[in-house]
């Protein structure tokens, strides 16, 4: 039995155009679950890693200035101690600024723990952004800014802080984490792998 000619044109049309519509289905797909991963990446880098990075850098700025104004200070006194007479009478007179400056690093080092308070509470909030990597630096670091908490409201004594050792340079792999995923997020979002 022979098929009409129009009912095979018919259905050569209808194949042709479910074969067209299955191609647009797959490519739409496709190109929509490549946005959907684009813009989880866009969010993790703007809601998690470049708040993160920005505090590290802060952190970072913020401790070589304390080092550099400590060695300036230090050189100072020490030559204004070396051209004092002896016996260094007038020593709590040409202390007082030097004091001023203690002070002053005492109160800012609390503002800097602030930051990573704030720290925390981005990865807290941003949690599901993160790489099981960064994750894995949160007890540390939370033991770090609680400690150094603790320590600032007179809650652990210093010998008892001293036993814990709760240097910052513990944090560098987690520093180093942070920087690595927001350059790799750049790179992947910018297209431009020679970032």
């Amino acid at each position: 039995m022979r098929v009409p000619e129009s009912v095979v044109s018919i259905l050569s049309y209808v194949a042709t155009a479910s074969f067209a519509a299955g191609i647009g289905y797959l490519f739409t797909a496709r190109h929509y679950r490549k946005q959907k991963r684009y813009e989880f990446s866009e969010r993790r880098l703007n809601e998690l890693y470049a708040p993160l990075l920005s505090r590290i850098e802060q952190l970072r700025s913020d401790g070589q200035l304390r080092v550099d104004m400590f060695r300036a200070k230090d050189e100072a006194w020490k030559e204004k101690c070396k051209r004092a007479p002896e016996p260094f009478l007038e020593h709590e007179d040409a202390f007082a600024p030097y004091q001023k400056s203690i002070d002053y690093e005492n109160r800012h080092f609390r503002e800097t723990m602030k930051l990573y308070d704030e720290m925390l509470s981005i990865l807290n909030t941003k949690r599901s952004l993160a790489f099981r990597s960064t994750l894995s630096f949160y007890d540390l670091l939370f033991r770090f800014a609680e400690l150094w908490r603790r320590w600032l409201d007179e809650a652990i004594p210093g010998e008892a802080i001293e036993k814990l050792d709760v240097p910052e340079e513990e944090l560098q792999p987690f520093y180093d984490d942070v920087e690595a995923r927001h350059t790799a997020l750049v790179r992947q979002l910018s297209g431009d792998h020679r970032l």
